[in-house]
């Protein structure tokens, strides 16, 4: 069955950014729990998630996503169990992909414990996934870089399979690579 599948690779990168994006909006959320109002405009200056969305605008120049995220706030904050979803564009992965460290600094700011181990683990997978999307989004490639690549796809689907939920967004790139890979 996999031999017949067909992933383009910007579909790839982009629910792969989407994927790495929702995992740090929740983190800061979280963060921003318990006194959150119900309304965006509401939202203290120096909550982590006031931090994130205004470096979302001002730093990675994603601005229709932070808009997203406000409109879903807004609709949303009163109830638990509702996720955000937006579906990333390439030029949206792209600028998260070269901001990611970003969104990471601003809610790294005096936090500690398991908090601070999650950021370093969202900063390392986003890092893994810039890697790899640099080598796979090349339309030629030496057999030295798809080495590198297969160790990026690797090292991005252990550690989701560690540290959070493996999906098949996680798990694409890591399978196909396998299949792309010559065997010795």
């Amino acid at each position: 069955l996999i031999d017949r599948a067909h992933v383009e690779p910007l579909h790839l990168k982009n629910n792969a950014c989407a994927l790495a994006h929702h995992y740090i909006l929740n983190q800061a959320i979280e963060m921003s729990k318990p006194n959150l109002p119900t309304s965006f405009s509401q939202v203290p200056p120096k909550t982590p998630l006031f931090k994130f969305i205004d470096a979302l605008r001002s730093k990675c120049s994603l601005n229709r996503l932070a808009k997203r995220i406000i409109k879903w706030y807004d609709e949303n904050a009163v109830t638990d169990g509702s996720t955000f979803t937006y579906r990333f564009t390439g030029t949206d992965s792209r600028m998260f992909l070269h901001n990611f460290m970003f969104l990471i600094d601003v809610l790294e700011n005096g936090v500690s414990g398991k908090a601070s181990e999650l950021l370093h683990v969202h900063a390392y997978l986003c890092l893994c996934l810039q890697n790899g999307v640099s080598l796979f989004s090349r339309v030629n490639i030496t057999d030295e870089q798809l080495r590198e690549l297969k160790q990026h796809c690797t090292n991005f689907y252990r550690g989701y399979w560690l540290f959070f939920k493996v999906n098949p967004t996680v798990w694409t790139p890591w399978v196909v690579l396998f299949q792309l890979t010559p065997r010795k």
